[in-house]
């Protein structure tokens, strides 16, 4: 075992340092906030010679962000981003306004 690169505390096999995201440039792609880092994340997975137990770990460990080669939400498969590049920007923040 050894100690994730991208998530401090988290023990992953060996195997997955062999992964094609070990030593990326942005590890930040692989908890997309847009398509366009989703699809950057996706296709150095599709290089990737350990994406089945990147699969299996992100699965298991309910983990969050891209995991051999989909996105997953705590562990499941997501359906969409969270936030699409449309509305990013303008995503909801801080209390919900108040109705009279």
């Amino acid at each position: 075992m050894s100690r994730s690169p991208f998530i401090p505390f988290v023990d992953v096999p060996r195997e997955l340092d062999r992964g094609a995201c070990v030593g990326a440039p942005d590890p930040d792609i692989f908890y997309p906030a847009t398509a366009e880092q989703r699809s950057e994340a996706l296709a150095v997975c599709g290089t990737c010679p350990v994406v089945d137990a990147c699969l299996t770990l992100g699965r298991a460990g309910k983990h969050t962000g891209v995991w051999g080669g989909q996105l997953l939400l705590y562990g499941e498969p997501a359906k969409r981003l969270l936030y699409t590049d449309e509305n990013l920007e303008t995503r909801p923040r801080g209390r919900a306004k108040r109705v009279a």
